[in-house]
């Protein structure tokens, strides 16, 4: 079962700014912390409620 993640507007604008950065420090940067963040809120998405112990 999956859950609906709801990515508020100011988190996508905090998000893109990152994107940008990264990408102004070195080429293609910028896409590997978007597929990061993207990977990391569809692993949340599957299993919300783990934990590390």
């Amino acid at each position: 079962m999956s859950y609906k993640i709801v990515v508020e507007p100011r988190a996508i604008v905090d998000i893109q700014e990152a994107v940008e950065y990264y990408e102004s420090k070195r080429e293609d940067l910028g896409a590997y912390f978007f597929q990061i963040v993207d990977e990391y809120i569809e692993s949340i998405s599957k299993i919300p409620f783990f934990q590390i112990r």
